[in-house]
C-alpha cells in the first residue's frame, strides 16, 4: 500500500476517483454507487491508498480539525466499491454500506457504535430485495427476521 505523490499540476483518474492537486490543495470527486462527493481539501485531509498494481484501494476523507475519518471507502482490484462508512477516534461509527466484491452490488446496510454492531442491519440479495433484517445491540444479535 503506498500514499498517493502529486506534482503541482498532475490529475489521476484511478477507479472511480478523480483529483486535482493545485496551489497546496486537493480537489477531489469522487464517486460511489449512490452519491458524488466532491470537495477542496487540504493535503491532510484527504488520504489516497493503492494496490501494489496501481489501482486506488482506499479513500480517507479526514475532518479539517483533527484526524477522525468522516468518509472512508474501499475499493476492490476491479475498481468497485465494497465497504463505507466512517470512523472516529479509530471506531467504526454510524451506518456502514457493503458490496459484493465480484458484482458491486449492495449485500448489507448497518450501524455501528465504537466497532459494534447495534440497531438494525439489513441484508439484501443479488435482485437487490431485502431479504433479511438483524437488529444488535452492542455486537449481540438480538432479533432476526427473515423475509420471504
Amino acid at each position: 500500500m503506498s500514499h498517493i505523490c502529486f506534482a503541482q499540476t498532475d490529475t489521476l483518474q484511478a477507479s472511480k476517483v478523480k483529483v486535482k492537486y493545485r496551489n497546496n490543495t486537493f480537489t477531489a470527486k469522487y464517486i460511489s454507487s449512490d452519491s458524488t462527493y466532491t470537495g477542496y481539501f487540504k493535503k491532510s485531509e484527504l488520504e489516497l491508498h493503492y494496490y501494489e498494481i496501481g489501482y486506488l484501494k482506499t479513500v480517507y476523507l479526514f475532518n479539517k480539525n483533527n484526524k477522525n475519518i468522516k468518509r472512508f471507502l474501499s475499493y476492490n482490484t476491479s475498481g468497485d466499491l465494497i465497504e463505507e462508512g466512517k470512523y472516529h477516534n479509530a471506531f467504526k461509527i454510524g451506518d456502514w454500506k457493503y458490496y459484493n466484491k465480484v458484482t458491486g452490488q449492495l449485500i448489507c446496510i448497518g450501524s455501528f457504535y465504537k466497532n459494534k454492531k447495534n440497531r438494525k442491519w439489513k441484508y439484501y440479495d443479488e435482485n437487490k430485495k431485502l431479504i433479511r433484517i438483524e437488529t444488535y445491540r452492542d455486537d449481540k444479535l438480538l432479533e432476526t427476521y427473515c423475509i420471504k
